[in-house]
């Protein structure tokens, strides 16, 4: 009987999964070549080795792409940085994944008010679409009221 030796199937990336990893890593930088970038992308994020490399290649030049990352050619090679609107992407993929705490009611009702002037109605209707993704119900048109405690998720939306 023949053993085989079983690998992990990979999978192709997301700009969201890319952007994280990224996050977590300083600039670093990638060698001149672009079968070098993967290799190189690799060594310094050893979690990407899961991914297929094309996936990779692709996904990072749609990051460039769109402005998330800034690839600054040198004499050492190319220099890897997330801009600033691909920090702020972050925070948004981040304020995605944010669900309430589900715990035992403690019979505290929590209010959330606020005040987005007119002029600024599109960030007012998402914080309302924030406030509504961590379960909150609208009180009126200003007022959100939710039995759960997420005093950080509200914070963290204040600092966005």
């Amino acid at each position: 009987m023949i053993k085989r030796k079983t690998t992990k199937a990979k999978s192709r990336i997301t700009q969201k999964q890319l952007l994280k990893y990224l996050k977590d890593a300083r600039p670093f930088f990638l060698p001149i070549g672009i079968s070098e970038h993967v290799r190189a992308l690799k060594k310094g994020l050893p979690e990407l080795d899961k991914y297929f490399p094309f996936s990779l290649e692709k996904t990072a030049n749609e990051l460039v792409r769109q402005g998330y990352v800034e690839k600054i050619n040198s004499k050492d090679g190319i220099e890897i940085k997330i801009t600033n609107r691909g920090k702020t992407q972050i925070l948004k993929y981040n304020l995605m994944d944010m669900k309430p705490k589900r715990e035992k009611w403690d019979g505290k009702w929590r209010l959330v008010f606020f005040d987005v002037a007119e002029f600024d109605r599109k960030k007012r209707d998402q914080f309302r679409k924030y406030l509504r993704q961590l379960e909150m119900e609208q009180f009126q048109k200003s007022v959100f009221i939710s039995p759960h405690d997420i005093f950080d998720q509200v914070k963290y939306l204040r600092e966005v």
